[in-house]
């Protein structure tokens, strides 16, 4: 564990002269030159490695890329049309994993953005990853579509979106999947800081009426998981180039049935506490995580209070087993440090690197006939580099 600490520490050291932005950030297509016709290439880069030994959390390691090849037309200032496909690639596997066509029209009035078709998601829709997993910009699960307006002022900033996930036909064997959200953050300004009060929610329905019900089953035809949170955060400036902060926040989740799932608490609650540093290009901080039984559908993995790992093992008779799908862990509690970097290095090419450091401070242990397990002051980590190219280039005005 020293040694990790002591590599986290020398990062932070090495890059502190080099302005914090978020990791994955590209260009929006409304800031595109109105009366234009353009084309715009978002590629990534990366790297990613969860050496994860825990019980909640799978380790695994993502090598690969993720191209988006787009054409925007912008007749007007207020509005344009994009059309793009996104394509996705492991290291390792000779084909594009996945190929998804996408279509937005984007909207601008004053303050007001609107969006229909793919919705902008490169800010993770202001959650934080408890909610919404950051490593969902790596896959396909970054493309969403539906509906969604964006409202920015000095002291406001909103995003309301309805996401329509899985669509069904008639006699679906599956359920539709609907996700509805809605972040405010409200930032009152004073001398050398400001104060900020967030409040996320998150809800994921699955039912539909024209789909084959399952009947005397464990699994409602309908089902729907609230997630909401909500808390304030501290930021001041000092020595011009340099901000230090704190971040309190209250999570808690509602399930409709008790029949609740995959997610098995049917409620349950959370607390996390921030401090957090920011100079120019990194943003380094240390976390407290407790939870009573708490799930988030879209949050990351090492937040759960149910496990995600997804090994199977087989006994003397050839049989399945699936030791983690009953596994949980109620009250689960960690001390995190997180580390981000990113930084320009040529024009429109950016370098990034992220760091977290998980130390379990729950016991939990797992005992079954093909897999025996304890997990107490566990230390779990993951890093990750990203190379970020962007492009765009009018092609004529119209």
């Amino acid at each position: 564990m020293k040694n990790f600490l002591s590599v986290y520490f020398f990062l932070i050291s090495f890059v502190l002269q080099a302005q914090y932005n978020n990791l994955f950030q590209n260009k929006d297509s409304l800031s595109y030159m109105p009366h234009s016709l353009s084309i715009g290439i978002k590629h990534l880069n990366y790297i990613k490695n969860n050496e994860y030994f825990n019980l909640i959390a799978d380790g695994y390691t993502l090598i690969g890329s993720k191209t988006d090849a787009e054409i925007v037309l912008k007749p007007h200032h207020n509005y344009n049309f994009t059309a793009g496909f996104t394509f996705i690639k492991y290291a390792g596997i000779d084909t594009f994993t996945q190929t998804i066509p996408y279509l937005s029209l984007n909207i601008k009035k004053g303050n007001n953005n609107f969006y229909l078709g793919k919705l902008y998601t490169s800010d993770f829709h202001q959650l934080p990853q408890i909610l919404y997993s950051n490593e969902r910009i790596l896959d396909k699960r970054y493309i969403e579509n539906g509906l969604q307006h964006r409202f920015t002022n000095t002291n406001w900033s909103t995003d309301t979106w309805l996401e329509w996930e899985y669509f069904i036909f008639k006699k679906d064997s599956l359920r539709e999947r609907l996700n509805f959200g809605h972040t405010t953050n409200y930032t009152y300004f004073f001398k050398n800081g400001s104060i900020k009060i967030p409040f996320q929610l998150y809800l994921h329905h699955r039912g539909g009426q024209i789909n084959q019900s399952v009947i005397n089953t464990q699994n409602n035809n309908t089902i729907t998981v609230s997630n909401i949170g909500m808390g304030v955060s501290l930021e001041r400036s000092f020595f011009s180039k340099n901000r230090i902060g704190f971040t309190y926040q209250y999570f808690m989740h509602h399930i409709n049935t008790n029949q609740a799932e995959e997610f098995i608490f049917k409620s349950g609650k959370a607390h996390w506490g921030q401090l957090f540093f920011i100079r120019k290009n990194i943003f380094a901080s240390i976390n407290y995580w407790k939870s009573d039984k708490f799930v988030s559908v879209k949050g990351d993995d090492m937040f759960q209070s149910v496990s995600r790992r997804v090994e199977k093992f087989t006994d003397s008779n050839n049989q399945t087993i699936n030791v983690f799908e009953a596994h949980t862990e109620p009250n689960r509690e960690l001390i995190y440090m997180q580390f981000r970097f990113k930084k320009e290095i040529y024009q429109n090419l950016f370098v990034g690197f992220s760091s977290e450091f998980f130390y379990q401070l729950n016991k939990s242990n797992i005992n079954s006939p093909v897999y025996n397990a304890t997990v107490h002051h566990q230390l779990d980590y993951n890093t990750g580099l990203f190379l970020i190219f962007t492009f765009h280039h009018k092609l004529f005005t119209l």
